[in-house]
C-alpha cells in the first residue's frame, strides 16, 4: 500500500516537473481555452436559466447571452426579456462570485452566512434550469448535462486564472 502510494506520488511530481517546464505561451493558450469553455458554459448557463423562467425550451448552444448585455445597456434588450435577462445573469454573476472565491467581511455573522445561504440557492435554482433544459435527454442525460454545465461554469474560469498566472510566472523567472 505505502509502495504504490509512493510510486503515485512520485509520477505526479514528474508530471508536474514536465508541465512546469513548459514554455509560457502553452499555458496562455490553455488559459485561452479554458476560457473560451468557460464562456460558452456560461452562455449556456444563462440561456437555460431564461429558457426555463419563460417556459420554453432552448434551441442553440451560442454566445448569445453575451449580447444581451449590450442590449440591455443600451436599452435595446425587449421588455418581456428582462425579469429572465436578470434571472439568469444574476445567479452567473453570484456563481462567479461564488468560484472566485470573493471574501464576505465575516462580521456581522448574518450578513456573511445570508450571503453564501443566499448563492447557494441561486446556485440550486439554476441547476433546476439546466436540469428542465435538458429533460428530452432523460434522467442520466439531465443529471450530467446540470453536473458538466456547473463544472464548466464553477471551475474553467478558475483554470484559466490559474494557467494565465503560471504563464506570468514563467516569464517573469525567464526576464532577464
Amino acid at each position: 500500500m505505502t509502495r504504490t502510494y509512493r510510486r503515485v506520488q512520485h509520477q505526479g511530481r514528474q508530471m508536474f516537473l514536465h508541465l512546469a517546464g513548459m514554455p509560457p505561451l502553452v499555458f496562455v493558450l490553455v488559459g485561452l481555452a479554458c476560457l473560451a469553455v468557460w464562456a460558452l458554459g456560461t452562455s449556456v448557463q444563462v440561456l437555460t436559466s431564461e429558457a426555463w423562467i419563460l417556459h420554453s425550451s432552448m434551441q442553440r448552444i451560442d454566445f448569445t447571452a453575451f449580447g444581451q448585455l449590450g442590449q440591455a445597456l443600451s436599452g435595446g434588450l425587449a421588455p418581456d426579456m428582462w425579469v429572465p435577462f436578470i434571472f439568469g445573469w444574476g445567479v452567473q454573476f453570484a456563481l462567479i462570485v461564488a468560484s472566485v472565491g470573493v471574501e464576505l467581511p465575516p462580521h456581522p455573522k448574518w450578513r456573511y452566512w445570508l450571503a453564501w445561504v443566499s448563492v447557494g440557492g441561486l446556485i440550486t435554482v439554476n441547476s433546476c434550469g439546466d436540469f428542465a433544459s435538458s429533460a428530452s435527454y432523460g434522467l442520466y442525460g439531465q443529471v450530467g448535462f446540470t453536473i458538466v454545465i456547473f463544472f464548466v461554469t464553477f471551475c474553467m474560469l478558475l483554470f484559466a486564472i490559474m494557467a494565465f498566472k503560471h504563464a506570468a510566472a514563467l516569464m517573469r523567472q525567464s526576464a532577464p
